[in-house]
């Protein structure tokens, strides 16, 4: 007589918590996004800086390279600045998104005064910049472009700044032509509408940006058709650069 052939029983049902999830190596492999994010000590990680010390205590030098290299996912990034104590950081985050913004934003506390707004674009960038200065209820906030150099005691020099150039030849107002002109004295961020359009003929409007610590450039000498002209360069409103004592902390 033939043994009877048991049937194999069936496999316990699975929550959809537990059908979905997958072995941590196999999620890790599959996702490069997660695996871009990896936030533990990787045996082929890339050394950046090179080993020194100072005073008997260790220490590490950046070269300008490496630097830039560093900084470049933080290429939007502003510091904002509050006169006095900061608001609430979620509320902050909530009233800057509600801005409109166009692509993605971050913002994070650095220290009681400051925070860093990290922006995915440069037209969101140029937006919050350019503005300068921005109030969310009773709490005002000016804004810094970051630079690798950051330091909360001292106001960054970088600054944007509008100019005019008066008297421009019309054909000049074309946007490569304008912004090409407009790097001999600073780096173009952006032209006005009237300029855009051409509906205001005896002047360019030109936003730059520029180091007001630095000499400012007062014309711009051009060649046109082996005459040359020279071009003025108004600046309005140029922000004053007010140089902070910086604490030392004696040890």
């Amino acid at each position: 007589m033939e043994e009877a052939l048991n049937p194999q029983p069936k496999p316990p049902k699975l929550s959809y918590a537990k059908a979905t999830q997958q072995p941590a190596a196999a999620h890790f492999q599959h996702d490069p996004v997660r695996a871009a994010k990896k936030t533990f000590q990787d045996d082929a990680m890339r050394r950046i800086g090179s080993d020194s010390s100072y005073k008997g205590e260790p220490g590490i030098i950046y070269s300008p390279e490496e630097t830039a290299v560093l900084a470049a996912r933080l290429k939007f990034a502003l510091v904002g600045k509050f006169s006095h104590a900061l608001p609430n950081i979620n509320f902050l985050r909530i009233r800057i998104v509600k801005l409109g913004l166009e692509g993605n934003v971050s913002v994070g506390r650095l220290n009681f005064k400051h925070v860093l707004i990290r922006l995915s674009n440069e037209e969101d960038f140029s937006r919050i910049w350019l503005r300068g200065e921005w109030i969310f209820d009773s709490f005002h906030m000016r804004v810094f472009k970051w630079t690798p150099d950051f330091d909360p005691q001292i106001e960054s020099p970088i600054a944007p700044v509008w100019i005019r150039l008066p008297a421009l030849p019309v054909h000049l107002f074309e946007k490569n032509a304008l912004f090409t002109l407009a790097t001999k004295i600073g780096k173009p961020l952006r032209m006005d509408e009237p300029t855009a359009d051409l509906s205001r003929p005896d002047l360019a409007r030109v936003c730059i940006e520029i180091d007001v610590t630095s000499p400012k450039v007062q014309a711009v000498h051009l060649q046109i058709e082996g005459k040359t002209y020279r071009q003025q360069v108004i600046y309005e409103n140029c922000p004053p650069y007010c140089t902070l004592v910086i604490i030392l902390v004696m040890r």
